[in-house]
């Protein structure tokens, strides 16, 4: 819960302005347990997406 990634993730997932306290990403996450490490992995995904930019001309 106190993962970056998967606060932001989180964060993306619901359309929140800030992502939660981990305090408060547990108390909502309940639901989901026992796939909790499944909506971490997820939650890492939605929060890549987010930092994808243009392709590097220089790089390929």
């Amino acid at each position: 819960m106190d993962d970056f990634g998967v606060r932001e993730g989180w964060r993306r997932i619901k359309g929140l302005d800030i992502a939660p306290k981990p305090k408060a990403l547990k108390i909502e996450t309940l639901p989901f347990s026992p796939y909790r490490s499944a909506l971490a992995w997820y939650c890492w995904r939605v929060a890549e997406e987010g930092r994808k930019t243009a392709p590097n001309v220089l790089t390929g």
